[in-house]
């Protein structure tokens, strides 16, 4: 009897939760002929709450750091050592050809290797411009950077016009300056080089995020792009693409996102060094099979938390349809058919503007600032990552007849 890995790449919202659905719902149901071995792979131990870190970064008061950062290790604690192996480590390069991936580890008591892969799930996401907003093992010392810079801060920079810039704006505002303009104590410029705020959204919506921006004494500049940025004893200084320069007490950087893809090799990405993915499938194709690709890495994804949410029963079922087709000495050839991943293109996307308001859309239709408060900005969405973490959120098994 071989043991085969099922290996997955990242621990954010989507890795969690295909690990956990594999060992829950995949396994168990597999054909006891070959044993099968989980690989959960990230390079620090705990799940940080991303979506959270607007608010979360401000202080320990607003969002309990003990669910802001959670062990992922301990989340997977209820599953046999037989079965599931959490490996601390960023992985270097991986060979398609030979199935194996080379990892150095972050942790110090565990030495470099190379693991070969039966199967293989990519959820690394992408990187933000700054640690303070994504899973990486400086975050904490990031947010502790931050926090002593802002209690002193009167005059402050924030690179960037997507969610993460106006949501990171508007909680600044709101602590700092409050809605009360006769509080307004600092100064806070949010420069875009766009012409609105949140492409996502529509105009009418985006400027509603300018006007609550301004209740907190933020000011938007636009067409605003910034050309270099560095900071020294004396504070931030940014250079626009116009020459202008601009000095101020700190600059936060929220400018776009980069796929974490340097491990793969270059036919497998696309030009935006995206994973080059089945559109329907969602297995990466030119890797080999058994492979796939979900969340922002993926070509596949319009990107968010919601289209992440919907890429995990395509990426599941098809990874137990390849399975159990190689189990059965089919190889690639399937019976029956594959689940398809078909994209909700119509807008949705929700951002909190400080700790009272928000703007948004669901499918098309905007929503009142009130439900965007009660959906996400309320508490950002923090109530969930208990179940991401411990895998309570995929106890449902999910039904295909194809």
């Amino acid at each position: 009897m071989s043991t085969l890995n099922i290996v997955v790449l990242g621990a954010g919202f989507a890795g969690l939760q295909s690990a956990h659905y594999i060992l829950q719902h995949t396994i168990p149901q597999l054909p006891k002929s070959d044993t099968y071995h989980v690989y959960l792979i990230n390079p620090s131990k705990e799940f940080y709450h991303m979506v959270s870190a607007p608010r979360s970064v401000i202080s320990d008061i607003l969002i309990d750091p003990s669910i802001a950062f959670m062990d992922i290790a301990k989340g997977f604690s209820q599953y046999p050592a037989s079965n599931f192996t959490f490996l601390q480590a960023s992985v270097s390069s991986i060979d398609t050809a030979s199935r194996a991936l080379q990892y150095t580890s972050t942790e110090p008591s565990v030495r470099d290797g190379t693991l070969h892969y039966h199967a293989l799930v990519i959820a690394t996401g992408t990187a933000q411009s700054s640690p303070l907003f994504w899973q990486t093992p400086e975050t904490k010392t990031a947010r502790q950077s931050f926090r002593d810079q802002l209690a002193t801060a009167n005059n402050i920079i924030i690179g960037g016009g997507g969610p993460v810039a106006v949501e990171i704006a508007g909680e600044i505002g709101d602590h700092l300056n409050t809605r009360n303009a006769s509080k307004h104590k600092a100064t806070i410029t949010l420069l875009t080089s766009a012409s609105k705020l949140l492409p996502v959204l529509r105009e009418d919506v985006a400027a509603h995020a300018e006007t609550y921006l301004n209740s907190v004494g933020v000011t938007v500049r636009y067409n605003a792009k910034i050309a270099a940025a560095t900071t020294d004893k004396s504070g931030a200084h940014v250079k626009l693409a116009s020459g202008e320069e601009i000095h101020a007490d700190m600059y936060i950087p929220a400018i776009g996102a980069k796929p974490n893809t340097g491990f793969l090799p270059n036919t497998v990405l696309t030009p935006s060094a995206h994973i080059d993915t089945n559109a329907s499938s969602l297995r990466v194709d030119g890797a080999g099979p058994r492979v796939y690709a979900l969340g922002d890495v993926s070509s596949a994804s319009p990107g968010g938390i919601l289209h992440l949410t919907n890429m995990i029963p395509v990426v599941v079922t098809n990874l137990k349809r390849d399975l159990e087709a190689f189990a059965a000495g089919k190889g690639d050839q399937l019976s029956g058919k594959d689940m398809a991943w078909v994209p909700d293109v119509r807008k949705s996307q929700f951002v909190p503007v400080g700790r009272s308001k928000g703007v948004g859309m669901l499918f098309g239709w905007k929503i009142p600032s009130l439900i965007v408060w009660a959906i996400k900005g309320r508490d950002y969405m923090i109530s969930f990552g208990t179940g991401y973490m411990d895998g309570t959120s995929m106890k449902k098994e999910v039904v295909w007849k194809g």
